[in-house]
């Protein structure tokens, strides 16, 4: 029997709890409003830098997006509108 092919690249052995992902970007966000830069909030909170900015711009994301509900797509994969909006 032949899959079908996937989109979007591989899934991640290991998933994020969307509640603590949520968490994690707005505890970066704090950190990023107190005046600190990506590194030093990434370091405060105990993510990676990449992490850090992923998280951020996933509450970034939500909070300004006219639809609220499901979560947003993570910039930088396929499944990431590129004609969306940029705020």
């Amino acid at each position: 029997m032949k899959h079908p092919p996937r989109r979007g690249g591989p899934v991640p052995y290991c998933r994020l709890n969307s509640v603590q992902a949520v968490q994690q970007g707005l505890a970066v966000v704090r950190e990023i409003t107190a005046g600190r830069s990506i590194r030093q909030a990434a370091d405060a909170v105990g993510l990676a830098p990449t992490t850090a900015w992923r998280r951020y711009w996933l509450v970034m994301d939500w909070t300004r997006s006219a639809m609220r509900g499901p979560r947003p797509p993570l910039r930088g994969t396929a499944a990431w509108d590129r004609e969306r909006v940029r705020w």
